[in-house]
């Protein structure tokens, strides 16, 4: 078992981190309408999970310190190892692909989706301010 290691999130962005940032907040969105009651896109939530899955940190290695840092924002745990870490991404997964989410789990996933989305944007704002500094420095 590998130890997480505290890891810097990459300044730079790829437009697939673009995308998860959007889904994690479309995801939200769909949380927080069935949090009230409301009919909500089951469909958005399975791709969100889907990602969360085989479609998510097992094929990319990079997204998970924000996986991470979106589960120490919402919900206050450190995972010491990435075995943790993946079993956790993966008991989110089923929540969110089941086709009723558990009442007592909705807020606990909308506020991960929202730290997922957090996690990006950070990247992003990070990602354009080390820009714009190397380019007064260059100029």
């Amino acid at each position: 078992m590998s130890t997480m290691a505290k890891q810097p999130l990459n300044p730079s962005i790829s437009p697939q981190y673009l995308a998860l940032g959007d889904l994690a907040l479309d995801a939200a969105i769909q949380l927080e309408k069935l949090n009230s009651g409301r009919k909500a896109d089951l469909e958005v939530l399975d791709l969100f999970a889907k990602k969360l899955s085989g479609g998510g940190p097992a094929s990319d290695l990079t997204l998970l310190p924000i996986y991470n840092r979106a589960l120490v924002n919402a919900e206050r745990i450190q995972l010491s190892t990435k075995s943790d870490l993946y079993a956790r991404l993966n008991e989110m997964s089923k929540k969110l692909s089941s086709t009723s989410v558990p009442s007592n789990d909705i807020e606990r996933l909308r506020d991960f989706c929202l730290a997922v989305h957090d996690a990006l944007l950070s990247m992003r704002i990070d990602s354009l301010v080390t820009t714009r500094a190397n380019k007064e420095r260059l100029a």
